[in-house]
């Protein structure tokens, strides 16, 4: 069995896929500005562990302070429960966090599920109209098109939150 785990796993080693565009400078950012990091990802056919020694080779694990695979919590996106056990490991509140994802159905769900906020990274800016008509919960409380606009975002989370303080 570990050498049929090992055909299906060591492709993405082999030939990584491109890295989106801006993803570890936003990254670089964030954790300059000491934002905690956590990674929520559903896993495939690559296991979090491969994930992990991907990340390694890409200059990127050190970025997150937590990574969270569906394959080894046995959970996985929309379910709250992997936001919280993410969160718990970070040591971090729901209403204090929250969530970048591009899968609506997913990440936005259960973000918002999980009582966090949530950005939808969305490069091509595709309406999801319908579906916010359908279920308010889909909709994301910000659209960004870049990963570099998410300190945009940020900053005005900062400031919402010391205008509600005044």
């Amino acid at each position: 069995m570990p050498e049929l785990v090992e055909v299906f796993v060591s492709p993405i080693l082999d030939e990584p896929p491109s890295v989106i565009d801006g993803a570890k400078e936003t990254l670089q950012q964030i954790k300059k500005e000491s934002y905690k990091i956590g990674l929520i990802c559903n896993t495939g056919r690559t296991p979090g562990k491969t994930i992990r020694i991907l990340l390694e080779r890409l200059g990127m694990i050190n970025y997150f302070d937590v990574t969270t695979f569906s394959n080894e919590l046995r959970i996985r996106k929309p379910d709250p429960r992997i936001f919280l056990y993410t969160l718990d490991q970070l040591k971090s509140h729901p209403q204090n966090s929250l969530h970048v994802g591009d899968i609506v159905e997913l990440d936005v769900l259960g973000a918002k599920n999980a009582g966090m906020l949530s950005v939808q990274y969305n490069p091509d800016k595709t309406s999801h109209a319908s579906i916010h008509s359908q279920d308010i919960r889909l909709a994301p409380d910000f659209s960004i098109k870049k990963l570099m606009e998410l300190g945009i975002v940020l900053n005005k989370i900062k400031e919402s939150f010391f205008d509600l303080n005044n």
